[in-house]
């Protein structure tokens, strides 16, 4: 069998992730979570569940990251907390976020000679993308004999459908 027909599943090394256009290289790691709610209709005399309707649908995306600085130009896209006043950072969350888009790749081999890749190829595989990010939480930790770091959660309102890729 040809070693290159072997799928590969991805790692951190084969995945690129870019905000914004932007290459995030400091990214320690992305957790997307997408849930169903569901009624419960059991009625009157019945014990067990009859039907479960979804009911709603939350997405919530959490992503750790190597803390060199807030102003890197990825985590800035991330947060709304570069408004110069705290009045502005208020008026920005009450009138108008605009939501970053999060993209998710593979990379892919664009040459390989004699069995070694020796150029990526500049247009990856999109393993997804998160539309609409709206950040909830952010933290950070500065800890003795530890690489600091930060992390930013929150929701997005549009699914991941990886049919599109």
């Amino acid at each position: 069998m040809a070693q290159d027909n072997i799928p590969k599943v991805v790692t951190a090394p084969f995945a690129a992730i870019k905000i914004n256009g932007i290459v995030s290289g400091f990214m320690q790691n992305v957790r997307c979570t997408e849930n169903i709610q569901r009624g419960r209709v059991q009625g009157i005399g019945n014990l067990t569940l009859k039907a479960v309707p979804a009911t709603g649908y939350t997405c919530q995306l959490t992503a750790d990251f190597y803390f060199i600085s807030f102003a890197r130009p990825e985590v800035k896209a991330l947060l709304n907390r570069f408004s110069g006043s705290l009045e502005n950072f208020i008026n920005t969350l009450i009138m108008g976020e605009v939501p970053p888009q999060i993209q998710m790749f593979k990379k892919m081999p664009k040459t390989i000679v004699n069995g070694i890749v020796t150029e990526i190829t500049d247009s990856e595989e999109t393993l997804a993308v998160i539309r609409d990010f709206y950040p909830d939480s952010n933290s950070f930790d500065i800890s003795e004999g530890q690489i600091s770091r930060t992390n930013i959660s929150g929701t997005y309102l549009t699914p991941v459908f990886f049919n599109q890729y």
